[in-house]
């Protein structure tokens, strides 16, 4: 007798019915698919792999034939989605597909395929935003993916100082108590520049210095502050000879004064030595 039969291929998942298609005729005997026997049978169905069933069939004459089918179960998982997580400065444009790739164990690339069903990216308001991509297989099956965008601020550095004033004569660091920080960069202080500075420590005026420094995505931010340079002279006692009469009252503190150019009136503070 013979034994009709084929080797199938199918998706894991679907139903398996070993003697779906099968059939066994006989020369003498005609069609003797009722008489088919399944001798070994390993399939699962639901399992990826490569399978065989074994069918065996005798004749009224007692001739028997066997014979081996391969069965091929091929995976059904869902498609992979390859897309990464973004950081980006404000202002800057994104291309949402830019590196997003799609794949299927049967299908092969799927990229094309791909839709983007949620974006809410704001590309100028610091923040987390998220991109959700989706795609189907040829099997129905759909995956979707979600990545996070985070936009970071693109503020410029800021420049930490103030005015000064110091009296003439002494010394005088233009970098003391100057730093900057920026809000990505963090401490920037050692990148600080200055720009401009005609103080002349020995001489009372006004004077400026100007800084400059940059972050790392090329933002300037330039400051300066007055210096003011005071004199250092001493100050003024205001007190005139007096000539009086003999028993007179004499107030030595009378129309005597004080004053110097930085602390005005110091009239108050004079002392008699002698």
């Amino acid at each position: 007798p013979v034994i009709h039969a084929s080797d199938q291929t199918f998706k894991a998942g679907a139903s398996f019915n070993p003697l779906a298609g099968m059939s066994a005729s006989d020369t003498e005997d005609g069609d003797i698919t009722a008489n088919v026997t399944i001798t070994a049978n390993d399939v699962d169905a639901n399992q990826a792999g490569t399978y065989h069933v074994t069918y065996s069939v005798t004749d009224s004459d007692d001739n028997t034939t066997t014979k081996t089918i391969t069965i091929t179960v091929l995976t059904n998982e869902k498609p992979v989605i390859t897309a990464a997580d973004i950081t980006q400065k404000a202002h800057r444009s994104i291309d949402p597909m830019a590196g997003v790739t799609a794949s299927d164990l049967e299908d092969g690339d799927l990229t094309a395929n791909i839709k983007i069903i949620a974006n809410d990216i704001n590309i100028d308001v610091p923040g987390e935003y998220h991109v959700t991509y989706s795609v189907l297989d040829s099997d129905g099956n759909e995956t979707e993916k979600t990545i996070t965008v985070t936009i970071l601020s693109n503020d410029a550095p800021v420049i930490h100082g103030q005015d000064v004033t110091f009296k003439a004569g002494k010394a005088f660091d233009p970098m003391a108590g100057i730093t900057a920080s920026d809000t990505e960069d963090g401490d920037i202080t050692s990148t600080i520049e200055m720009t401009a500075n005609d103080v002349n420590p020995d001489v009372a005026g006004v004077y400026h210095v100007t800084y400059s420094v940059t972050d790392s995505d090329g933002n300037t931010t330039e400051a300066t502050y007055t210096v003011t340079v005071l004199t250092n002279e001493k100050p003024v006692i205001h007190a005139t000879d007096q000539t009086l009469a003999y028993g007179q009252a004499f107030d030595p503190m009378a129309g005597v004064t004080a004053e110097d150019l930085e602390d005005g009136d110091l009239t108050g503070s004079i002392k008699i030595i002698a």
